[in-house]
């Protein structure tokens, strides 16, 4: 068995190197290895649009923790605008204008604290009026959960 076993190294050892597939005619081998490269690149960029850093959340539409969410979040992480954009949307100015007047809020115009006091009002309302549906569904007559029963 031990000499069965030596024969085999042996053997092992007298094999010559597997070589590499020849490449085609006017391609050197860096070429080849950065066109092999970047064929990586693709499958790699592929593989990470199809992963999620945030799932989505389920929408349930009557659920009243669902209201909450969309009334202080009203996009998802994907749709995310940014500050600057939002309140721009919101007043109906440029973003340097409401960079301007995040850093001077004297300069902020009637027009545009009209604006957004109707937005806050608006708001409000939503708020309140969610709050008394969680103050009612808080309220609301509850079952009595029974124990788990282990009789025979």
């Amino acid at each position: 068995m031990a000499r069965e076993a030596a024969a085999r190294r042996a053997d092992k050892r007298a094999r010559p190197a597997p070589t590499a597939p020849a490449l085609p005619n006017g391609i050197d081998p860096v070429a080849a290895g950065r066109f092999g490269l970047w064929l990586m690149g693709l499958r790699n960029q592929r593989a990470a649009k199809r992963r999620v850093a945030f799932p989505p959340l389920r929408d349930y539409r009557g659920n009243i923790l669902s209201r909450l969410r969309s009334l202080v979040t009203p996009w998802t992480i994907y749709e995310y605008p940014g500050c600057l954009l939002f309140l721009s949307e919101l007043m109906g100015v440029k973003r340097s204008s409401v960079n301007t007047y995040m850093k001077q809020p004297d300069r902020l115009g009637r027009a545009q604290a009209d604006r957004l006091a109707r937005y806050c009002y608006g708001r409000a309302a939503a708020f309140e009026e969610l709050a008394r549906d969680i103050e009612a569904w808080r309220d609301r007559p509850r079952k009595r959960r029974r124990p788990f029963d282990r009789g025979a």
